[in-house]
């Protein structure tokens, strides 16, 4: 996918640094969980996760016997949000670099899917 002659990814890769500024995702991140209403030890894929403003609560949300995968098109974002769960010690996340629209995954693999940036 490219927009204005640059491909989207890279364009995420571009604002990776100044993303966590941006705080009006803040409130709607957080409000997909709350509305998932996830469980402890449960499977979650968050797909296009940013930085992470979706996962860290869901990892909250599933606590260490639940595991989250996260997945962004940004190799930059992915690092940020690795670097922010080894920093609050979360350890049941695993970040990779990963399409959202064809992720690599099993059908049937996670409890739930979530999504809460990338369709605004």
């Amino acid at each position: 996918m490219v927009m204005n002659d640059k491909p989207i990814f890279d364009q995420f890769d571009d604002v990776a640094r100044g993303y966590d500024s941006i705080t009006f995702v803040r409130a709607p991140a957080k409000r997909v969980v709350e509305v998932a209403n996830l469980s402890s030890g449960e499977v979650i894929l968050d797909v296009a996760c940013g930085t992470w403003w979706v996962s860290l609560p869901a990892a909250q949300a599933t606590g260490p016997n639940g595991q989250l995968f996260a997945i962004d098109i940004s190799p930059q974002m992915i690092a940020r949000a690795q670097d922010k769960a080894t920093a609050t010690g979360i350890e049941h996340i695993e970040f990779s670099e990963s399409d959202g629209g064809e992720p690599p995954f099993d059908e049937g693999q996670f409890d739930l899917i979530l999504c809460g940036l990338a369709l605004m």
